[in-house]
């Protein structure tokens, strides 16, 4: 069945692209893999994150990494709480996960990260 899918696939491309439209097609599937697979899709949600946890975000050389959590270098202090993003010009209006960390020396930062999950 997946066989005959690939098949009929690969037919209907040869019939509608050229040589340099079917590698371009190629081209853009691979990166999109590379790019799922990378994270990049949650880079950009934790972007915008950063207006809504309490306290001060970690900066260099302790900063927040692409997926929820805390920078290598330091230790989750508690548990992460979340908050509303909402009430200020551009706010996402989702929930946001805020993890406190403790960096060796200082004191504790915070790593925040949107959910993408609609504020109740």
């Amino acid at each position: 069945m997946t066989g005959k899918i690939v098949e009929g696939a690969v037919e209907y491309m040869e019939r509608r692209l050229s040589r340099r439209g079917f590698l371009a097609a190629c081209g853009k599937v691979g990166l999109a893999i590379g790019a799922a697979v990378a994270g990049v899709h949650l880079t950009a949600r934790r972007t915008y994150a950063g207006r809504c946890c309490s306290g001060a975000p970690c900066m260099s050389p302790n900063n927040c990494p692409p997926t929820p959590g805390c920078p290598p270098g330091t230790s989750v202090h508690g548990i992460p709480y979340v908050c509303c993003d909402t009430g200020y010009v551009g706010a996402t209006d989702t929930v946001h996960q805020c993890w406190v960390c403790q960096p060796l020396s200082g004191g504790p930062c915070e790593c925040e990260y949107d959910t993408g999950t609609p504020c109740p």
